[in-house]
């Protein structure tokens, strides 16, 4: 029961595959927890606009046939997106689908990604992996 006379019931068996759990509610960290999933859900989105808007030049530019702007900006601009922006998206999505026992044992996708540019790719144990087994 809350402070306010409201009671939850809840059902340990029970398994919420989209959305929020309705335990949040009134946890003690429910506006941490909701802040940080919307987010990456935000990140998630934008970077997925990000793309298209590429890919949308892309094909544009092969339409009006400038070739030229197609190497020498479309291209590296993907290149550089799939390599930081989709790769961190993937790592949202790899450490949404695995749970951790403890939130100190749960990897840190800040840290991965700056040993990204920093150690040049030779990945940290305490980081995520850069190709999960």
């Amino acid at each position: 029961m809350t402070s306010d006379g409201t009671s939850y019931n809840h059902q340990s068996d029970c398994v919420y595959s989209i959305g929020i759990d309705s335990i949040w509610k009134v946890s003690t960290n429910e506006m941490a927890f909701t802040n940080s999933l919307k987010m990456k859900a935000a990140v998630i989105l934008g970077v997925v606009h990000m793309v298209f808007g590429l890919c949308l030049r892309l094909l544009n530019n092969l339409r009006q046939k400038r070739y030229s702007d197609v190497l020498t900006t479309t291209l590296p601009q993907l290149v550089f997106m799939g390599c930081t922006f989709v790769y961190m998206d993937y790592l949202i999505v790899y450490k949404w689908s695995n749970s951790y026992s403890d939130a100190t044992t749960a990897p840190s996708i800040i840290s991965t990604m700056i040993s990204v540019y920093v150690n040049m790719a030779q990945p940290n144990s305490k980081d995520l992996l850069f190709w999960p087994n």
